[in-house]
């Protein structure tokens, strides 16, 4: 199911309006149609589980149906990749 970035996502949201880049994104790259399921996530944690309502030039409509809220680890963590060392490139 795909996720999107809203960052007007609210825990009383019932219905939301996806514009600009979300929009795009979801209507020209993923192609997703009215009916689909989608996940929307506000960057701070919460999730909401929509469908779509409807697709217009400008916007689409999400019906909220479910919503989660997932705290932040309470252990900050980092990922590190060590750089490779340059091997002999004579052929």
């Amino acid at each position: 199911m795909p996720s999107l970035y809203c960052n007007h996502l609210n825990p009383n949201d019932k219905l939301i309006n996806l514009e600009g880049e979300e929009f795009h994104h979801l209507a020209h790259v993923k192609r997703i149609t009215v009916g689909q399921k989608v996940i929307l996530n506000n960057g701070k944690g919460l999730l909401a589980e929509g469908v779509i309502r409807q697709i217009t030039k400008q916007n689409a409509q999400v019906d909220i149906v479910s919503q989660n809220y997932t705290p932040y680890p309470e252990r900050s963590f980092a990922i590190a990749f060590a750089l490779l060392k340059t091997g002999m490139t004579s052929y």
